[in-house]
């Protein structure tokens, strides 16, 4: 049942845009920051909740003593964020309020914004460009999204590249910088 559902989700979206987060049980990415943190990151496959289908991620970061998961869902709309470990008041909350990332059929000047509680996102499309990371050159989408929370304002800007996912993040806040970006995709 679970293979037909995740089948015929991915059968109605447009051809080509799923590459953009590839969710394949088994594929990992190595994430490397400036200060040479590494984050890896695994697909586990899918995981039913309430009737739902999610892909799960496992996330391991570099000085932290546990995993944690991530969950996302493929929709007609695009990929979306759910939530990390899900089973909770809070992330449950945040799951019946999905937060599109990577949306499908997307073009530059596209916007979108999410909204749970206190927290804002404004998403845009700022269309397609060529990225170098330790992992290699890929022509990629970049997206950027400004959110404020608790009264601090950042910027995100992501670049998904087709058949590899994210390979690099950037994100501004209070005047400070961090870069991660891809070193390693296996799978």
């Amino acid at each position: 049942m679970r293979i037909v559902l995740a089948a015929a989700l991915l059968a109605a979206m447009p051809a080509g845009d799923e590459e953009y987060w590839p969710t394949k049980k088994g594929m990992e990415w190595t994430y490397v920051w400036e200060d040479k943190k590494v984050d890896v990151v695994t697909s586990e496959g899918t995981k039913e909740i309430d009737g739902v289908e999610y892909v799960v991620f496992a996330f391991d970061v570099q000085d932290h003593a546990a995993q944690r998961k991530e969950y996302a869902r493929v929709t007609k709309e695009g990929v979306c964020y759910a939530g990390q470990d899900l089973g909770t008041d809070e992330e449950d909350d945040q799951r019946e309020n999905l937060r599109l990332m990577v949306k499908f059929g997307g073009k530059k000047g596209d916007a979108w914004t999410w909204k749970l509680d206190e927290y804002e996102a404004k998403y845009e499309h700022q269309g397609e460009e060529e990225v170098s990371v330790p992992a290699g050159k890929y022509k990629a989408i970049r997206i950027a999204f400004q959110h404020v929370l608790a009264g601090t304002k950042s910027t995100t800007t992501q670049w998904y590249a087709k058949g590899v996912g994210l390979v690099k993040e950037e994100r501004v806040s209070e005047g400070s910088k961090s870069t991660m970006e891809l070193k390693r995709v296996k799978g």
